[in-house]
């Protein structure tokens, strides 16, 4: 579970723009608000969604 600071420092985002992508990420329910105030954790759909991008960007293109 990460906070927005946390967020924002690992990602190299201006405050607003995190908060943007926070916002956006949990309007498509890929993150949720952990049971912590101010702590995010990605949701099943949004493992799904990682999963499904890296196996798109490691496999060769014919």
């Amino acid at each position: 579970m990460l906070t927005e600071q946390q967020i924002k420092i690992s990602a190299s985002l201006t405050a607003w723009t995190t908060r943007q992508a926070v916002a956006n990420l949990a309007s498509r329910n890929l993150i949720v608000a952990g049971a912590r105030r101010g702590r995010y954790e990605i949701t099943r759909l949004g493992r799904n969604m990682l999963v499904a991008k890296a196996s798109e960007c490691g496999s060769p293109k014919s």
